[in-house]
Formats: C-alpha cells, structure tokens, sequence
C-alpha cells in the first residue's frame, strides 16, 4: 500500500517541529535549500530515478517550516510584543472555570485589537459570561511565560491562547441563544456529579480524570502512583477511550436499531464528536477523532483504512490552523503511542506468528492474546520512551507489564464510566455501573502504591545527560528503520537502550558523592523553597508555599528520603500541604517554630518538631541555626546557607553561600549571580526569581565567595 498522506502529513508535521526549535531565521533558509532542492529532484527525475516520495516529503518539509515562521512572525511575536501595554480584546468564550486565586478564568478565542486573530485567558471575579458568549473588553495584556513547575507557555501556544489578562475594564458581554461547547460543558458537569455521588473519592476523582480529563480533584500522590506504575496515560483522553466508546456504540446501534453501517457511522460519529468536546479538545482526543473518523468512512465506503495514512491526515488537520500543536507533548506522545501499537506492535506480532507456523515442532502455532497484549505494551513503551524522557520528571520501565495486567482493568472501569455517561447517568444504571468500577480501581491502587515504593524501576530525569542519551536513542531508532526496513531489530535496539538508560540511572543513584547541592525552586506563583542535598536525602526550608517546586526538584534528582522540612511562613497552612503532597516521601520530621499555630496531632505524632530561635539543631547530615530576625542559618560540612525571613532582605538574597560559620553580611562581599544553567554572571548582575536555580558546591574558589540568588523587582 502506498502511504502517500503518510509521507505528506509526518514530513509537514517534522518541519513544524523542527522550526520551533530552530527558530524564524534558520527556518527560512532551510525552507529556501529544500525548496530548491525539490526543482532539482523533479529537474534530474527523467535521467535519475528518484521516488516521488522523497520529493514530495522534501517540499512537505520546507512547506511545515514556512508555515511556522511566518505565522511565528506575523501573528505570535506581534501578540506578545504587547506585553504589558493596554490592549483590546474581543471573541467568544470557548470554556470557563475557577481558578486558584478565587476568580473565574475565562478561556476566549477572538481578535487583539481588532487585528491580530489569536485566544486569551481573562481571570476576573465581576465579569458575569458563560461559555458561547461573546465578550469585549479592555485591559493590560501580559505575555503567558513559562515557570519551573509547568511550561504554561507552551501548553497555551498548543491551544493558540498567548496572552493574560487579570484585569477587566469597558466590558460588553453579549449572550448566546445556543452554544454546542456550553451544552457539553454542562453535560459534563451533570456526569461529574454523578461519579462524585456514586463512587469514593479517591476512585471517583481518577474515573472523572479517565472518562474526561478532568484532573482538578486527583490526589498528587495518586497521580505521582499512577504514572509510576506506567498507567498514567489512562488519565488523559485518547485512542484507547475514543475506540471503547466508538466500539460500544457501533455494537449498541447495529444490534438494537434496524439501522445500516452507513447510519450507524454517522451517529457514532456525532455522538463521539460531542464527547471529544466534553473532554476539552484535547490534541490526543481529536486526533484519535479524526482516525477513527478516516477509517471508520473507509469501511462504510467499502475501502481498507491505513493507520500511518490515518496519522497523518490527522497531523495535517491539527496543524494547520495552529502550527504550534506540533509541538505539544500529548500530541507528540499520542502519535508517538499510536505508532508503537498501530504500526510496530502488528508487524513484530505478524513476524513471530509467521515463523512459529513455519516451525514443525512448534509447540503452537500462533501467539495467544496476552502474548500479543504484552508485545503490544512493549512495542509502545520502546516508541513512547525516549519522548517520555524528555517530557517528564520520572520516566516508568515497568509499563509493558503493567500495560498488560492493569490496564485492562482500568479499560473494563473506563468502560462502566462511558456505559454511565452515554445512558444519561440513570441511577439505575450508574451506581451498580460505578460500584464495579470502585472495584475494578481498588487493585490498581494496591499495585501502583507498591510500585511507587521501589525507586529502582521509575527513573529520575533532571540530568541533563539523560535527555540527549533520548535524543540519541530516537535518532538510532529512527535511522534504523529507514536504513535497514527492520522493525524488529529496532525494536530490539530500543530494548537494549532502555536497558542500558535503566542501568545508568540506578547506577548513578547508588554511587556516593560528597558534593553539596543547593537549590532555590519558585513555583512561578510566589512559592518558594530552598532544597539542599547531598544526592541521596533532602533537607527542605520553606519560604512559603514551595512545596510543589520542591516536589518537582526531589523527583527530577531521584531522591525520595527527607531529613527535614523547616516551615518558616505560615506553617500551620503549609504543613497540611507539604503533607499531602510528600506522602510518598519518606519524610524523617517537621520542624516549625514554637507558638507558630501549628498543633501536634495524631497523624503527625511522630515526625512535628518544634524549635527554638538561637539555638543549634542537629538533623540528618545538617545543623541549623534559626536567628531572631526569622533567618535561618543551615551548616553543612563547614559550609554556611542562610535563608532571609523575607525577600527583601539582604539585598533580595533568598540564598547566600559562604565559607565557613559566623554572621552574615554582603557589605564589601564579592557576590555571584547564575541563570541556574551554570553561566556565572558578574557582580552587577541580578536575575528574576521566576526560575530553578541549583549551585553545586565542590570548587574551593567559590566557596571562599559568597553566592546568592537575587531579583530586580
């Protein structure tokens, strides 16, 4: 079969994604080189046999680069350079939630000053609009930037949403009769509710976070399990939901209704349309949309659909209205994933099955359906890897098995939850429904909390070595299957490399080091934590609200045992959330300051400590000094940190390194400031306090030198 959309739709797609790496510039001159050297391929064609293909994926390519920088150009860097000026912003509200400040966050798609054609999110509490309205308004435009802990900025280019507004003036809102989005939108609602009075809280909120997405009420430390165990991917709406729910109601139609296949394909369609809509219109939904769509007309046509084909008239579809989506991580995982189980899995099965039957004392013939399920796993963990390892803090190496046994049950749940929402949520219907699916969830809970206690088959990936080791092993992956057409020795390939970044990184974990790293994480929103280790446990001064940048830092690193967690603003808050979120931490104690509201209590017996100021603690490989101005002072092997009360203080230090004991000044000190990547600055530099930035105290010539991390504002 020729794949010729495949090689159409993938070459755009990589030009797309290569430009957002290469920039406006270097794209252009690689459009200009391709473009001529696809005249010259047609040119040379007669005398030279050369295939189309390679001539259409050349023109393919530089049309994918083209189409990035100049919208990148004319749309994006004309938006954002409106960043902090008064701006005026029209369109209509596509979706409507409440966010974290108390305010209500409105997601609206419309013009920038009449001109520029691009989304918005409006966070505003006097603003009275509903999803399909339309809304006019004026304020201060700000630029989406992305933090620490989350890559807002590349989540919302992906959705064409580039700027913020926190502010409302001059509002116009104009009501909408009818709008498709809202009705989904309350739907949805209504089925969430429904989940929430049928099921216990834990299971009920990871059915709302697999039957649609909704992840806002899921524990951390369940999602933390999950991923782990490599089942995360049940929690974000793709291939595997689109096709239950497809398949159920294909069955449902043909069986029940004198209807033909024709019929019942476009319904199924429909209905599959409206909850692609309830999920938000995530990448991976529509995409998994838009082939089920392909092949599904295909085989009402009475023609053969092709998975690759399929792909990449999907790819096409997402991208070319928004080019940005070709470099979202779901997407990139969900092709990534489609092609493990669509396009390796059939072909290693096929192979297998082909010489057991050409084997005369085979004991069988053919492989059974868990043999199959578990290459099925196999071959979409090896395509799916080396993205994850690029994409996440901790990347699972026991998916294929967990893929195997667990999923199943996580499928039979999703499908009790699609069964409840297509049938109106009838409580005749939902709550046995959702009492299976109680059960069906308890075992997966039971495995994956095992899983996440056993560091050694989930690997950390904050080095930086561990992301181009990725990017090597897609590259060989790759150049394999195009030069020698073998699937199955890329696949075992991709099985060594995992074996062997497996070995690396316990490897590296297991082997002691002396070096002392100390880091000041800020979660993007105000919250701040200075983390320091020695690689093997953690000791955490929170300046508040850190605790989610110091979650991210711990995982990156691998190291899940704490010494201390030292809550300096507002601990009686703060202890609850450091609590929940290091629950899958082996946490020694909590240190807060005498009369600071925090109370023993029963689950905190054994670990609340309370200290004293002016006097000297011992925990783990540190000693600590708690001042009376509120500063603390954390010795380390001879080494001083100190810890300002407020940011403002020191000359806006959040961290200061010197050598050896005794009272902190920066009076007449020579100071460094670093970007967190290593590049030291001069001593009249500053930078902003948006960022990770991790000193790694092993130099002798900076420890005689006193190092902070400041800001400007």
């Amino acid at each position: 079969m020729t794949r010729k959309m495949a090689w159409v739709g993938f070459s755009y797609i990589f030009g797309l994604f290569l430009s957002s790496v290469l920039g406006i510039s270097i794209s252009f001159a690689a459009a200009a080189v391709l473009f001529s050297a696809a005249a010259v391929m047609i040119f040379l064609k007669k005398r030279v046999k050369l295939p189309a293909a390679v001539i259409a994926s050349a023109v393919c390519l530089a049309v994918g680069f083209c189409q990035y920088a100049l919208y990148d150009s004319s749309v994006y860097e004309k938006t954002v350079a409106l960043d902090g000026e008064s701006t005026v912003f029209s369109g209509k509200i596509t979706d409507k939630d409440n966010s974290s400040n108390g305010k209500i966050a409105y997601t609206i798609m419309g013009r920038l000053n009449g001109r520029i054609s691009c989304g918005a999110v409006l966070y505003s509490d006097t603003v009275s609009a509903d999803i399909g309205d339309k809304l006019s308004f004026s304020g201060e435009a700000h630029k989406i930037s992305d933090s620490y802990v989350f890559s807002s900025e590349s989540y919302y280019k992906s959705k064409g949403i580039y700027l913020r507004y926190y502010s409302a003036e001059d509002c116009t809102v104009s009501e909408s009769a009818f709008s498709l989005r809202r009705i989904a939108d309350r739907y949805r609602s209504y089925i969430l509710g429904v989940i929430d009075e049928n099921m216990p809280e834990t299971e009920g909120s990871v059915m709302k976070a697999m039957l649609l997405g909704d992840k806002s009420s899921l524990d951390d430390n369940v999602k933390t399990m999950l991923y782990r165990s490599g089942c995360g991917h049940i929690m974000a709406v793709s291939g595997i939901h689109m096709t239950i729910i497809c398949t159920f109601l294909t069955a449902l139609l043909l069986n029940l209704t004198p209807l033909g296949r024709k019929a019942v394909f476009f319904i199924t369609m429909v209905i599959l349309g409206f909850f692609c809509i309830m999920a938000g219109l995530t990448p991976s939904a529509v995409r998994s949309y838009i082939m089920l769509f392909i092949v599904g007309l295909g085989s009402a046509l009475g023609r053969e659909g092709d998975t690759l084909n399929s792909l990449g008239i999907a790819g096409i579809v997402l991208t070319i209205a928004s080019p940005y989506a070709a470099a979202d991580t779901g997407l990139i995982l969900s092709f990534a994933g489609v092609i493990g189980i669509g396009v390796i899995a059939p072909e290693v099965i096929g192979r297998i099955n082909r010489l057991l039957s050409e084997r005369k004392y085979a004991k069988k013939k053919e492989l059974n359906r868990i043999e199959c399920s578990f290459i099925g796993s196999v071959c979409a963990c090896i395509a799916t890897f080396p993205v994850s390892m690029l994409i996440f803090d901790e990347v699972s190496v026991i998916s294929p098995v967990t893929n195997t046994f667990l999923v199943p049950l996580c499928t039979a749940a999703l499908l009790c939850g699609a069964v409840t929402a297509l049938t109106g949520g009838i409580p005749l219907l939902a709550k046995p429904l959702l009492f299976i699916a109680t059960l069906l969830c308890k075992p997966v809970f039971s495995v994956s909390e095992l899983i996440s206690h056993t560091p050694s088959i989930y690997l950390p990936m904050g080095e930086p070595a561990y992301k181009y080791i990725a990017a090597a092993v897609t590259a060989l992956i790759i150049s394999l299957m195009f030069i020698n057409r073998d699937i199955i020795s890329s696949c075992l390939t991709g099985i060594v490399c995992m074996c062997a970044v497996t070995a690396i990184c316990n490897i590296g974990r297991m082997i002691s080091s002396d070096e002392v790293y100390a880091a000041y994480v800020f979660d993007g929103s105000g919250g701040t934590a200075m983390v320091i280790t020695n690689g093997r446990s953690a000791s955490v001064i929170d300046m508040g609200g850190g605790s989610y940048a110091a979650d991210k830092y711990l995982k990156q690193k691998g190291i899940y045992d704490v010494d201390m967690i030292m809550l300096t603003k507002d601990p009686a808050s703060e202890i609850s959330a450091y609590y929940d979120r290091f629950g899958l931490y082996r946490t020694a104690s909590y240190f807060c300051l005498e009369n600071s509201g925090v109370y023993n209590n029963e689950e905190l017996s054994e670990k609340l400590c309370y200290y004293e100021q002016d006097k000297l603690y011992t925990v783990g490989y540190a000693d600590f000094f708690a001042d009376s101005s509120g500063g603390t002072e954390l010795f380390i092997n001879d080494l001083l940190f100190y810890i300002p009360v407020d940011k403002t203080s020191e000359i806006n230090a959040f961290c200061t390194l010197l050598h050896g004991r005794g009272s902190f000044s920066v009076t007449g000190s020579r100071y460094i400031c670093t970007d967190g990547k290593g590049e030291y600055f001069s001593e009249d530099s500053a930078i902003y306090d948006n960022c990770c930035v991790e000193f790694t105290i092993k130099d002798n010539s900076v420890k005689e030198r006193v190092m902070f991390v400041g800001s400007d504002n």
